[in-house]
């Protein structure tokens, strides 16, 4: 098995998958790593920018930025914790509300394309190992490696 070639093909299908997002996301102008905080919000609203930054294994200054660009772009909003007011918590404005139909369809269609003339037990298959290999890499020890 040439495993140099299977390392190459994960890459360029991450590389080319953040090309799409950003290109059918280009009327908000959003960077990949714009559009992966808003979903993150969309699933779970008012988290903190420090649950932001572990949830993209991104650090704490990058989440900053981020959050700074998302305001400016009319996306989200940041508010003080009721019980904790050292702490930010994140929220979509009505315009990123809006949204998010279209912004989580993406991932879709761009399945949808890489996957089209597969079987269906062939896609269902390859989710679900795609599935598995997402887990394993997000668990992964790199100590033990």
């Amino acid at each position: 098995m040439d495993y140099l070639t299977i390392a190459h093909c994960f890459e360029m299908l991450h590389r080319r998958s953040q090309n799409f997002l950003v290109y059918a996301a280009r009327d908000f102008q959003l960077t990949y790593s714009e559009y992966v905080l808003v979903l993150n919000l969309y699933e779970c609203e008012g988290r903190s920018q420090d649950e932001i930054a572990a949830c993209m294994y991104v650090d704490k200054a990058v989440v900053t930025r981020l959050i700074a660009s998302l305001e400016k772009k009319k996306f989200i909003y940041r508010r003080r914790d009721i019980q904790d007011q050292r702490i930010k918590r994140l929220y979509l404005t009505e315009f990123g509300r809006e949204q998010q139909d279209f912004l989580e369809n993406l991932p879709i269609r761009w399945i949808d394309t890489l996957t089209h003339d597969l079987e269906e037990e062939e896609r269902i298959a390859m989710l679900t190992i795609f599935q598995k290999l997402a887990n394993r890499a997000e668990n992964a020890n790199f100590n033990q490696i």
